[in-house]
């Protein structure tokens, strides 16, 4: 699927379909790296936001199973969930965090 969505003249839905597999298959990092090379090759500006959105939003899948991660890791190491993100850095598991893909504090 991932390779039919590079064909030029592809259906505009396929690289949309293929990221969403490879997000589902915890692949957000196959997937970006997929919609990133679509993107830079995509002439048609209404098919390139359409790429835009869908990167943000596997840039938020990839977001948020890395915090998945990060929360199991704490429960495991101290018996509890996290009360906020402050208390998975000072525990070591996570370095700090960054703004969110849309600008947002995070």
């Amino acid at each position: 699927m991932a390779d039919a969505a590079r064909l030029p003249g592809s259906p505009a839905y396929l690289p949309g379909l293929a990221s969403r597999m490879l997000s589902e298959a915890r692949e957000p990092g196959a997937a970006l790296a997929l919609l990133e090379t679509i993107v830079r090759q995509e002439n048609d500006p209404a098919r390139r936001a359409v790429l835009e959105r869908r990167i943000l939003e596997v840039t938020v899948e990839r977001d948020l199973q890395i915090l998945e991660r990060a929360v199991e890791s704490y429960r495991e190491k101290m018996g509890a969930v996290p009360r906020a993100l402050t208390d998975l850095v000072r525990a070591g598991i996570c370095r700090g965090y960054r703004r969110s893909p849309t600008g947002e504090d995070t």
